[in-house]
């Protein structure tokens, strides 16, 4: 039966928790439930049975015996029995083979339990009312939260409280002061949530309540939750444990919860005591326990399996009047059956112990057949129950919400590539943007990128840079002069029979081209920029990031754009698909193609440092490539005349002109360097704008790149429809998983 109950619930969670169920039956947390409750309840009661442990639990009011009961069965004087209200937590009573085994074990609440305690009771406080002394008021201050909250709150004195109200009262503020004085002691909070082992001779430190005359169980019992008292007593036997509760009018909720729980899990049998001298009044504390009790367990009714106990003291009751008033009164209230009343008994006297014993074991013999038969016919019709309910509501509900067959959801992939790539193909009418398409995206985002390149604010940081390495190198320069071109320098070597054109043209032409060098190596940075805007729009028309990622794999634009040439030129075999493959790979290699640019556009400058060129015959090609250059700016005539008028100079001719040629040499290089960077305006907006139109035409207006495209990209359509192809093998899983789902629920419904 257990395993029936475990297989269905295991189904249900299954289902409750499944992502394939879009609409979870709303009935399955009621089943689950009940299937827990009903299996719990079976698994309890052949733990019990295979343990071979009968449980006899006694509950009651307070002060009605049901202590002195305990202690007259077992012989164990160390349960706590005296004038004041005793059993503050749940003990149980276990037999043990050896007088050597005999101890206690208990355990203390843990922190969230005993604020908890502390919380409720101060709340039963608060609730009460006005119950002070007259001209003695108290003002409550707001319900803790932690036990840190506590040690710091402010208690009422039970002598403030009006005697009216104290003997109900006192136990309650006594019980908040004992657990107060505790938590303030570092030692008593490490025992909370742990467990102990001690002599069966201290049980009244932990089991008896407290009061200001037995300062020393302050220590213990407030921050107790349970005992288990382990005892070799004449009458035991190892199949039999006794159960001691507090009363069922404690204040405490927390000791009344604990109670009707154990109660629930563990009891065979229970015995509720009465006072010896107070007729029952069914609408007191113990009406509302009988209450509680007849709903407790409706597998199998624990008043079915209860004797109400009728205590009658011999010295309270002489001639036993008041006991007999009592039962009489039990009797027509129709509480129990007259079989389940017992007494009177005088609890004092070994033989009317001994004849009450006898009428358990009678009650016992009986009953635990009787309850386990009803349980199992109880078991049967529930189950009957939660099987019809299953198959009615939660059966009908997956059948409803089955996926259709994956054959009704299977496209040709060749059509959802189509439809992929080109809006022209869809046949669905419907508004989408043209970016949902490969080639609308690639068109409009190559077309966008060669309208805005220019504004790109890499631009702006090229042309800082040019312009700061141009000013540094020209400072450099004139330091140079200065120092190895001055007048000075120059007679120098003139006086020395030294050519200064010999030493000093190489030189400078050897400067020059370091600082050419570097500007285009600015030029190099903008490689990367266009690398990487041709590289996201290639991304964004591929539409998903893992298709870019699997296609396109790298570190860095150039990588990514090198790596997708290299996949395609695999399947390369229309001319249409090497047009594109040939393309990628120029934008994949351009930072050489820029530099080589760049050098060809400022090769005039560096001509200027060229002997050679300063001759008749070539002196004309020079000046007319200088004019090229500086045909934008406003120093042109300035400095062609001058390179018209000037001469490679010789050793007969004066230092002063040497000194000149050199400084006005290198006036005019730096006007030629920056009349070529300011050409067309702007040099990097240019070459941004003529290679994204470059990017444009050669991979996405032209012709033969739609078809180029198309082809190229067709070997990775597995890789393209991923997430497509994915969805429909899941649609085929989660078919098959659901019919598995519906036939294992079948199974366990039976």
């Amino acid at each position: 039966m257990c395993s029936k109950a475990d297989n269905l619930i295991s189904q249900l969670e299954e289902i409750k928790s499944s992502a394939l169920v879009e609409y979870k039956p709303a009935e399955c947390d009621a089943l689950i439930k009940r299937l827990s409750d009903l299996r719990d309840m079976l698994k309890n009661k052949y733990e019990l049975f295979n343990n071979g442990v009968i449980t006899v639990s006694v509950a009651g009011i307070e002060k009605s015996g049901k202590t002195t009961l305990l202690k007259n069965l077992t012989g164990i004087e160390a349960l706590p029995t005296d004038n004041r209200r005793c059993t503050s937590v749940s003990c149980e009573i276990i037999y043990v083979e050896s007088p050597d085994e005999e101890s206690i074990v208990g355990s203390y609440y843990t922190q969230e339990q005993l604020i908890g305690i502390v919380q409720r009771q101060i709340a039963y406080l608060k609730d009460a009312g006005d119950i002070w002394e007259a001209g003695r008021q108290f003002t409550w201050g707001e319900i803790p939260k932690n036990l840190d909250d506590f040690a710091n709150y402010k208690l009422p004195s039970v002598d403030i409280v009006a005697p009216s109200h104290r003997s109900k009262y006192k136990s309650t503020i006594e019980q908040l002061e004992a657990i107060y004085a505790n938590i303030k002691k570092p030692e008593a909070r490490k025992k909370l949530a742990t467990s102990f082992r001690d002599s069966l001779a201290n049980l009244p430190l932990y089991a008896s309540h407290v009061t200001k005359q037995t300062p020393i169980i302050s220590d213990n019992q407030p921050i107790i939750r349970k005992i288990t008292v382990y005892k070799n007593y004449e009458k035991g036997c190892p199949s039999l444990r006794l159960n001691d509760t507090p009363g069922v009018d404690d204040p405490n909720p927390h000791a009344f919860n604990h109670t009707m729980q154990a109660i629930k899990s563990e009891t065979d049998l229970l015995v509720v005591a009465n006072r010896p001298k107070d007729t029952p009044d069914m609408t007191g504390p113990l009406a509302d326990f009988l209450s509680k009790l007849s709903n407790l367990d409706p597998t199998s009714p624990i008043r079915k399996r209860t004797i109400f106990f009728v205590n009658w003291h011999k010295e309270i009751d002489p001639d036993g009047t008041w006991a007999k008033e009592r039962i009489e009164h039990v009797k027509k209230d129709g509480t129990f059956q007259d079989d389940s009343i017992y007494g009177p008994c005088n609890i004092m006297e070994p033989v009317a112990i001994r004849d009450f014993l006898n009428h358990v074991n009678e009650r016992l013999a009986r009953d635990i057949p009787v309850q386990d038969k009803e349980m199992l016919e109880r078991f049967e019709s529930e189950w009957k129950d939660i099987r019809e309910a299953v198959r009615t509501h939660v059966y009908k509900s997956l059948r409803e919400q089955m996926p259709p067959l994956p054959e009704e959801q299977r496209w040709r992939l060749s059509d959802m590539y189509d439809r992929w790539f080109k809006q022209a193909n869809n046949t669905v009418h419907e508004e989408t943007s043209i970016t949902n398409y490969f080639m609308d995206s690639l068109i409009a985002g190559l077309g966008n990128m060669t309208r805005t390149c220019t504004d790109h604010e890499s631009i702006k940081k090229l042309n800082s840079d040019v312009t700061k390495i141009c000013m540094d190198e020209m400072k450099e320069i004139r330091v140079w002069l200065t120092r190895r071109a001055s007048i000075e320098k120059c007679k120098a070597l003139i006086e020395a029979n030294s050519d200064p054109r010999n030493t000093l043209l190489p030189e400078l032409g050897e400067r020059m081209t370091k600082a050419v060098e570097k500007i285009t190596g600015v030029a190099e940075d903008i490689s990367p920029v266009i690398q990487k805007e041709v590289y996201k729009v290639i991304a964004k028309a591929l539409q998903a990031p893992s298709v870019a990622e699997q296609l396109c794999p790298g570190d860095t634009p150039a990588e990514r754009l090198m790596n997708l040439c290299r996949k395609m030129k695999e399947h390369a075999l229309d001319d249409d698909v090497k047009f594109i493959v040939s393309s990628l790979g120029e934008f994949a290699n351009i930072e050489v193609q820029m530099r080589c640019l760049m050098r060809h556009e400022l090769r005039p400058a560096l001509n200027l440092f060229d002997p050679l060129r300063w001759t008749a015959e070539r002196k004309e090609a020079l000046i007319e490539s200088v004019a090229t250059a500086l045909a934008t700016t406003s120093h042109s005539k300035e400095c062609l005349a001058w390179i018209k008028d000037a001469r490679i100079l010789s050793i007969t001719d004066t230092a002063e002109e040497h000194s000149s040629f050199y400084e006005n040499l290198c006036k005019v290089c730096f006007i030629v360097i920056h009349a070529v960077m300011l050409s067309n305006a702007n040099k990097f907006e240019a070459l941004m704008q003529d290679f994204m139109a470059d990017a444009s035409q050669t991979l996405a207006t032209q012709r033969r790149c739609e078809n180029g495209w198309h082809k190229g990209l067709r070997p990775f359509i597995g890789t393209i429809l991923a997430d497509e192809y994915r969805k429909m093998e899941q649609n085929q899983a989660n078919a098959q998983a659901y019919a598995n789902m519906l036939e294992k629920l079948n199974c366990a419904i039976g």
